[in-house]
């Protein structure tokens, strides 16, 4: 437990000599009360990540917007932007924009999902090598019916949301 990011962040967190932490806002005794900001307003979800330097961040995005930025890191030196609800008239999908360089604010698709789904929860893992995305709810648009789907993905029976991860062939920095 002692090297834990959050131990190392504050002591209270190491169980070992703070063995009631797990309950000093009421949990399980008591019905949960919120002593955050998080959960203050409409949203859909949040990916945490663990930073190089041990820092905790958050990142969440209110629910229901043409676009979510869901993931802001200096990961392959990339803002990335993941999009439910395309306001471009195209396929949700996965972007990903340099923040440094001469190719900074130039804005690449770096993956589409299939019509009607959204492109949830991107997770680029530490040696910028591999993508994970949630694919949710393929298919689902006006009209759509089991007999007439909009999608058969992933795997050309009936639409089916799924967990997938890209990667480059080259096995090179994704996003690059």
């Amino acid at each position: 437990m002692a090297g834990a990011p959050l131990v190392r962040a504050q002591e209270r967190f190491d169980l070992a000599k703070h063995p009631n932490e797990a309950n000093r806002f009421g949990w399980p005794d008591e019905l949960p009360r919120k002593h955050t900001a998080m959960g203050r307003f409409k949203h859909e979800g949040a990916n945490v990540i663990v930073a190089k330097d041990g820092r905790v961040a958050a990142w969440m995005v209110p629910g229901m917007t043409a676009v979510e930025v869901l993931t802001f890191a200096r990961l392959a030196g990339n803002l990335w932007i993941a999009t439910d609800g395309n306001a471009l008239d195209s396929n949700d999908g996965l972007f990903a924009t340099p923040i440094e360089g001469p190719e900074r604010g130039h804005l690449r698709q770096f993956l589409t999902v299939p019509p009607g789904a959204e492109t949830c929860g991107p997770f680029i893992t530490e040696d910028d090598r591999s993508v994970f995305v949630a694919v949710q709810h393929p298919g689902e648009i006006t009209g759509a019916t089991i007999d007439q789907p909009a999608s058969t993905w992933p795997d050309g029976d009936y639409a089916k949301p799924a967990v997938v991860v890209t990667w480059r062939l080259d096995g090179g920095p994704v996003g690059t």
